[in-house]
């Protein structure tokens, strides 16, 4: 464990206090930042799902945690001796597993502990977390603005665009997207913002969230018409088809 030993965390030469752990990490090892007292808060993003024993421990400058909605397990003695800190966030709406009675262990039982509003009486009744007194709905975080990957388009019939929405603040607590169209006759779009290009003319795509919202105007163009006898070269004969997909000729190639 090559940071059981350090006392500070450095990055690029600089002090790191803030220390985020990226969701490309789906777990925090066993003493992976033991005594590590120059962190000030700690945040582990989505997909972090365990924090090991001791991962924590003694970090004893620490002030704010915030463990995200995806993690179900914490190790034995995890936070222990985390004494400065000054309140706790955990997003899941189930409380994760404590794997002992040491895993906040001299953190202050008073402290705010935010959880979803939805969970507060199972954290209540959730083993070691009962051990704090001021557990409380998590305060409400507003959407500021929405912001979409594209403002125009241009598509042909029968063409589709997947359009991706962005939502501010990344904490919001309602980040819901809901997708409309002005014009479905021209164009449509479905839960997740794929767009389907119907006939020719102009639509405006909204996608709504908290009331903000973020529009692209698509341009559908008519397709290229087609006529006649498509022919379709295949294992050396030319299969001729009608317009209906239906075959009406085969020939030897070059007859």
């Amino acid at each position: 464990t090559p940071l059981q030993y350090a006392t500070n965390l450095y990055l690029n030469g600089t002090l790191v206090t803030e220390l985020t752990i990226p969701g490309t990490v789906t777990a925090v090892k066993d003493y992976a930042f033991y005594e590590l007292n120059g962190i000030t808060s700690v945040t582990l993003s989505e997909g972090v799902t365990g924090v090991g024993q001791y991962a924590f421990r003694d970090c004893g400058n620490r002030e704010t945690l915030t463990l995200p909605t995806s993690v179900e397990s914490i190790g034995n003695s995890a936070f222990i001796g985390c004494e400065k800190l000054t309140s706790i966030t955990c997003k899941a709406t189930t409380p994760p597993t404590c794997g002992g009675s040491n895993t906040f262990v001299f953190v202050e039982k008073s402290i705010p502990v935010y959880v979803p509003a939805s969970a507060v009486e199972a954290y209540q009744a959730a083993e070691i977390w009962m051990d704090f007194t001021n557990i409380q709905a998590m305060p409400e975080v507003t959407v500021t603005g929405i912001t979409l990957d594209q403002t125009t388009a241009t598509l042909t019939e029968g063409e589709t665009l997947a359009l991706t929405a962005t939502v501010a603040p990344d904490d919001a607590t309602d980040k819901t997207v809901v997708w409309s169209t002005s014009n479905a006759e021209v164009a449509t779009v479905d839960e997740n913002g794929v767009v389907t290009a119907v006939a020719e003319g102009t639509a405006t795509i909204t996608a709504t969230a908290s009331g903000k919202e973020a529009t692209c105007v698509v341009t559908v163009q008519a397709g290229e018409a087609t006529t006649g006898i498509e022919q379709v070269e295949a294992q050396g004969s030319t299969v001729v088809y009608d317009l209906m997909g239906r075959r009406v000729e085969k020939a030897e190639k070059g007859i």
